[in-house]
């Protein structure tokens, strides 16, 4: 896992279920003013994680997109529950 990436995990996982923008996650990544790109940069960190992180793993957290806005880490219900939608 790259540097990068590791900030983007640890970033996630400190505020699950919340939408972290593409602004608030450069300037955590990057020191420089940097506008071009930012959103397709994140994309590409985001993907490799996502690929890195469901190589061998059933539960993997979901890294969702939220287009437009930025990313988030959707918990996922605990091994052998149902998820609530079908719980009705």
């Amino acid at each position: 896992m790259t540097p990068t990436e590791f900030r983007l995990l640890s970033t996630l996982i400190a505020r699950p279920d919340e939408v972290i923008s593409y602004q608030q996650l450069a300037r955590r990544f990057w020191t420089y003013k940097r506008t071009a790109g930012i959103e397709r940069s994140l994309k590409v960190h985001a993907s490799r994680l996502r690929a890195k992180l469901a190589e061998g793993r059933a539960l993997a957290p979901e890294i969702a997109a939220v287009r437009g806005h930025g990313y988030m880490l959707a918990r996922q219900p605990a091994y052998g529950t149902a998820p609530p939608s079908a719980a009705a």
